[in-house]
């Protein structure tokens, strides 16, 4: 019984430790697997635009981007919109659904600025509704510090100035000019001729996806000429008649040494 016995208590270890070893195979498999997967994910991403959210600190650089990032709910007709900003311009915004499939899940929005003008400032987001009456206060308001600092490497673009300013620039530097503006009404910013400086183009940055929302204009201009002289640009729309008045006009001081 003993001698009969023997033989299959071997087959039986030897199975036994096929078994294990073709474990330890597949265990190995997938930690390798794990790894490449952990590695492929660290090796692409890339140098990523800073993101901010409530209660951080700005510190960037002129010329520089960056995303604020804040909590929103865009299905209940509230999103959040940037007030007017010494150091930086609003570029675009972005909803970005939340893990939730479910509608009227939160969410968050994404807003890109882009430094323009060395200095500190507070950047301020309010959440509003764009149909509620005028003067409706926002129902959240959140605010950043910020602080831009000297020009970002490799930088091309020059000064940004806004209403008020009063501009200097080197011949053959570029410059440009912000303003509020809703082009979906029709009117536009246009500047008229100057002996200082000339105009290169326009660029209409949304501020909303609310249609008819508020946005800015962004001007270009070549300093062409030393001298002093005022550049005029006026808010109108070409398919009034001639002689009908701008709806705006705004004047800025210019020095081109």
């Amino acid at each position: 019984m003993t001698i009969r016995r023997r033989p299959i208590a071997v087959l039986v270890a030897v199975l036994a430790l096929l078994a294990f070893a073709v474990a330890a195979c597949g265990g190995s498999d997938s930690e390798s697997g794990k790894a490449e997967k952990s590695e492929s994910s660290e090796s692409g991403a890339g140098a990523a635009t800073k993101v901010y959210e409530p209660g951080a600190s700005i510190a960037t650089k002129v010329g520089d981007t960056f995303v604020v990032k804040v909590p929103a709910t865009p299905s209940t007709g509230y999103e959040w919109t940037a007030a007017a900003n010494a150091e930086v311009t609003f570029v675009s915004s972005k909803q970005v659904a939340g893990s939730s499939t479910l509608a009227g899940a939160p969410g968050t929005q994404e807003l890109t600025f882009r430094a323009t003008t060395p200095g500190a400032s507070t950047l301020t987001l309010n959440y509003a509704r764009s149909f509620d009456p005028a003067g409706t206060p926002p129902a959240k308001t959140e605010t950043f510090p910020v602080t831009v600092t000297g020009s970002a490497k490799g930088a091309s673009a020059g000064a940004d100035y806004r209403d008020g300013d009063s501009i200097t620039a080197a011949v053959g530097s570029t410059f440009t000019i912000s303003l509020a503006a809703t082009p979906s009404t029709g009117y536009e910013w246009t500047a008229a001729a100057n002996p200082q400086v000339t105009f290169v183009s326009s660029t209409q940055i949304t501020g909303s996806t609310v249609p008819g929302a508020a946005g800015t204009q962004v001007l270009t201009f070549r300093a062409t000429t030393a001298g002093s002289s005022t550049l005029t640009v006026n808010y109108a729309r070409s398919f009034d008649p001639a002689g009908t008045p701008p709806a705006k006009t705004v004047t800025f001081p210019v020095t081109v040494k």
